[in-house]
């Protein structure tokens, strides 16, 4: 099975982590640094005995729209069976995938009491979704799947560990 979410392998690793591998999970690509790097160019420096690997934090890739489509192209080489995504940026692998015969699973942001939710948006993309093929996620409904127990909304609109 191949797997592209647009979110990152740190929000599934918990849920998905023991059954699908991270080589099999694509999204943004961001740049990596050796330990020992320091400055140099990546095409000045070789891989130490003693490096590790660093995720900068520089974006190089985004996947958003058909960007996503090209890195299902260029890393898996065959269509996806499953795709995940919440926004319409994730339409375009959806459409590559279910067109293909896999699945498009969409999140709907409709929890109002747990999350910063919005129950109009949330049917008005859901209503999108169904017209092209997709399966919606409620986070109203499904949100003790989604999150991890005890976390809860906060000042600055980021899903938290409760303290």
């Amino acid at each position: 099975m191949i797997l592209f979410v647009s979110t990152t392998w740190t929000l599934i690793e918990d849920t998905l982590g023991e059954y699908i591998p991270p080589y099999r999970v694509i999204g943004s690509t961001f740049s990596l640094t050796a330990t020992g790097q320091g400055d140099t160019a990546d095409r000045s420096y070789t891989y130490a005995p003693d490096d590790e690997v660093l995720l900068e934090g520089n974006l190089i890739f985004k996947n958003l729209k058909m960007g996503k489509v090209v890195s299902i192209v260029n890393e898996i080489g065959v269509p996806p069976v499953l795709v995940f995504g919440n926004s319409s940026g994730d339409f375009a692998m959806g459409q590559y995938a279910v067109q293909r015969g896999g699945r498009a699973y969409m999140l709907l942001c409709d929890d109002t009491e747990r999350d910063y939710g919005d129950t109009d948006e949330a049917a008005e993309f859901a209503a999108k979704c169904a017209a092209l093929g997709f399966e919606t996620i409620s986070m109203r409904d499904e949100f003790e799947t989604i999150c991890k127990s005890g976390v809860t909304k906060n000042d600055n609109a980021a899903l938290r560990p409760a303290a």
